[in-house]
């Protein structure tokens, strides 16, 4: 098997055969670990509630594989994002116009999901005042 001269069967040497087989052992481990100890993709499964009025500042957001780090953008403008944990957290919106956004969930700049529509936000509620007059009332002589 080991020649005179070191060689493993005539063609390798003995020490370069052991960087083999250890290299060759190690990657199939070094990829085993990698499967088990990566993170988990992120994902956006609901806002609530998914319609606001103009000027709510906060709502609810439920996933799956939240981290802190994450960002998240509804439509074109940036929002605070609050991790309670994994599955929750709360989302602080910017003022926004009346309208339907998508809101996109972000890692770092790599998007890895997006509600379409997602949030609606309606326009201010619009309050009615009743005004009701009681007494009474006398016609003047210049009326007549």
């Amino acid at each position: 098997m080991i020649d005179d001269q070191g060689r493993l069967f005539g063609r390798m040497n003995i020490v370069d055969a052991a960087v083999v087989l250890a290299v060759g052992f190690l990657l199939p481990l070094v990829y085993a670990a990698y499967l088990l100890f990566r993170p988990d993709t992120p994902s956006l499964i609901a806002i609530d509630p998914p319609q606001v009025t103009q000027g709510t500042t906060r709502v609810s957001v439920r996933g799956a594989h939240l981290r802190p780090a994450l960002r998240l953008m509804v439509g074109a403008n940036g929002a605070r994002f609050l991790l309670a944990n994994p599955e929750n957290g709360v989302l602080e919106i910017p003022v926004l116009p009346p309208g339907s956004y998508d809101v996109v969930l972000l890692d770092e700049s790599q998007e890895l999901g997006r509600l379409r529509g997602g949030l609606t936000v309606l326009g201010p509620p619009i309050t009615t005042t009743e005004i009701v007059a009681t007494g009474s009332f006398e016609a003047s002589d210049d009326l007549q």
